[in-house]
């Protein structure tokens, strides 16, 4: 077959392929050029999941009469004139395909008035050409689409949609998406002569907060965390939820840049790594975020629906989210007065509520507290936390060459100190600092997080101000595991060894953050089997690589010599690990890998040296990890998404026995 230019009508068809999917897709089209006529009202009728009939109308800008014909035509837009424009576009849509693909495969009806106008015109494309003849009717200012019949000419599309329920689910997921981007729009939805949804302009945070309960979960909005960052020409705001209300599935994820909805793997990347201390693995977190950039950074002409973007500086913008979110994070603590969850409930009910007067309670805890030491450590209760001596068992055994593997990785062991017997790193004699690393950690445990922040002098009864303990005192420790605090709410109920193993792992991480990652020189360099692609990523990143404590030389074209590694990561798995930081840096110019096996050593650590279940604590005791759990960061959850602490008000508690 001889080359020929395609049937022009044919040629359409195979374009719509590529914007118009299913049902769904031709909503998302119309309701973005709706807003972006600067509607704001948006009234959506839909009949039989879309199959039937999808119709918009709104109070936009409408088309000029002389307009409409064209407004059908591919490529015909009135956003963009010139190549540059792209770089400044802030619309939503800007190629002008979306009416030309969807009337190529439809029955399309558009209607439209402005303000200069005194009478609208209407224009009809049943799956041709649209026809050039105009016909008057009334109609307010603005414009009313119908596409009747999709994919009526298309009959093999038409086989591969779905039932109505499913077509629907996702026709409602695009009005959920637009209705999180506009708050200032009202929407109102119909399907099958229903009402689905009615969503008045929301110009409040207060009205804002109720948006978000109705589209996306009453429980999201209740304990959702705000976000308000801005540095270096990028702003972030929007709402994360807290780790404990993370879910199983992505179905609550939200992100928006300039007011368009993304689905990046460069922002999801930056979003788990801002959660990874606090979130458990097979869990999802639940975000409505919004991004706002000089659109000039973002190219959003690079995929057909418009999904995904590109930014010129991809770092800046995932160092940017990182930090924000972290920053966010760090805040949830109980010092923040919102609780991780309820026994009932999953936030602080502290309306109405008469505060317990905490006067007479304050007294007596400060005057116990007077009778201890004021640095508590539970060494002395249970010298297997603090107590361990560092001995020869955690020296790294500096032997002669074997053919056995540099580093060989090990199965888990119920004591820690095993884990490190018996390495088999081959390291110079310089190798003294691993010690120096383990013994400072342990020095750190030793020292036991636990330092009395409330010294009370001698006149401090004299003293009307009273300090603020969100957790409250203790009363009492149940089964060994639970205490059990009044604060001026209710009562607190917090677990003793997921509080302390957050302390103490948030001391660790601090502590070996301020002497970086110790690099460890290795006596007999371990050659490591590599691609070519990995190979460039080592000769273009050394700068990275030196920062996370490695040194890599390139021998050849597919392998690579490892002469430094981080000190504490000595056990580690390191051909997978080299494996898994080039790829990273391939993919997102930095690598979180060593920062995560550190983490995890040290959460190990925290781990061993937290106080165990069955532990018997002192009220003093008990009041000191209170006041440092108020005090620590992410102190809500332990380092594995669990949370640390509930709180039941006294309303909960009178609702139970019915007072």
């Amino acid at each position: 077959m001889s080359i020929q230019i395609l049937d022009p009508y044919l040629a359409s068809q195979i374009a719509a392929g590529e914007v118009i999917e299913r049902p769904s897709s031709v909503l998302k089209e119309l309701l973005e050029n709706s807003l972006d006529a600067g509607a704001k009202n948006l009234e959506i009728t839909i009949n039989k999941g879309g199959n039937s009939l999808i119709q918009i109308r709104d109070n936009g800008c409408g088309i000029a009469k002389d307009d409409l014909a064209l407004a059908i035509h591919r490529h015909a837009t009135s956003k963009i004139s010139k190549f540059e424009d792209l770089e400044h576009v802030l619309t939503l849509g800007f190629r002008g395909e979306a009416l030309a693909s969807i009337s190529s495969v439809s029955r399309l009806t558009l209607t439209s008035r402005t303000a200069e106008q005194s009478t609208a015109w209407r224009i009809a494309a049943n799956g041709r050409e649209p026809s050039s003849e105009l016909a008057p009717t009334a109609h307010p200012i603005g414009t009313t689409i119908e596409v009747h019949d999709l994919f009526f000419n298309t009959p093999a599309r038409r086989k591969f949609l779905r039932n109505e329920a499913t077509e629907f689910r996702h026709l409602a997921e695009v009005v959920h998406r637009l209705t999180l981007s506009r708050f200032d729009v009202a929407f109102t939805v119909k399907h099958n002569d229903r009402l689905y949804l009615k969503l008045d302009a929301a110009e409040t945070p207060t009205a804002k907060i109720a948006r978000i309960a109705t589209v996306c979960d009453p429980a999201f909005a209740e304990q959702a965390l705000d976000v308000n960052s801005e540095r270096s020409g990028l702003k972030l705001t929007g709402w994360i939820g807290q780790p404990t209300f993370a879910r199983s599935k992505t179905d609550l994820q939200y992100f928006y840049i300039n007011g368009r909805i993304v689905r990046d793997k460069l922002l999801l990347h930056a979003l788990r790594l801002a959660y990874q201390d606090v979130l458990a693995r097979d869990k999802q977190p639940a975000f409505v975020l919004y991004l706002e950039l000089n659109p000039e950074l973002v190219d959003v002409n690079v995929h057909p629906t418009k999904h995904e973007v590109r930014f010129r500086d991809s770092r800046l913008i995932h160092d940017f989210l990182v930090h924000s979110l972290k920053q966010t994070l760090a805040a949830t603590n109980p010092s923040q007065g919102k609780s991780t969850g309820s026994v009932f409930t999953s936030q602080l009910e502290v309306d109405n509520l008469t505060p317990i007067n905490l006067q007479e309670e304050t007294k007596l805890a400060y005057k116990n507290q007077e009778n201890t030491t004021s640095n508590l450590n539970f060494a002395e209760k249970r010298t297997d936390y603090f107590n361990i001596p560092i001995t020869e068992e955690f020296e790294p055994k500096i032997t002669a060459p074997t053919q056995q593997p540099f580093f060989k990785k090990e199965p888990a062991r119920p004591n820690y100190q095993d884990s490190f017997t018996e390495n088999e790193i081959k390291i110079s004699q310089e190798g003294n600092n691993l010690h120096e690393t383990f013994h400072e950690i342990d020095e750190i445990c030793k020292q036991n997080c636990f330092i009395n922040q409330y010294t009370i002098s001698e006149n401090s009864e004299n003293k009307t101000e009273e300090p603020v303990l969100p957790l409250g005192f203790a009363l009492a420790q149940l089964h060994g595991t639970y205490i059990l605090a009044q604060n001026a709410t209710g009562l607190i109920i917090v677990d003793a060894h997921a509080a302390h193993e957050r302390v103490t792992y948030e001391k660790l991480k601090q502590a070996y953050a301020a002497n970086e990652l110790k690099s460890q020189p290795l006596l007999m360099p371990l050659t490591i089997p590599v691609t070519r692609q990995e190979i460039a990523c080592v000769e273009e990143y050394q700068t990275e690589l030196e920062k996370l404590g490695l040194e890599l030389a390139c021998l050849g074209e597919n392998t690579v010599a490892v002469r430094k590694m981080p000190a504490l990561l000595h056990d580690a798995d390191l051909e997978n690990f080299i494996h898994e930081v080039l790829a990273d840096l391939a993919t997102y110019e930095e690598s979180v890998n060593t920062q995560n096996y550190v983490d995890k050593i040290l959460a190990t650590f925290a781990c061993h040296h937290s106080i165990r279940a069955h532990r018997k604590m002192t009220i003093p005791e008990m009041n000191e990890l209170l006041r440092q759990l108020e005090k620590t960061a992410r102190g809500n959850q332990c380092n594995h998404g669990r949370p640390t602490w509930l709180q039941m008000t006294l309303s909960e508690i009178e609702k139970k026995f019915m007072r």
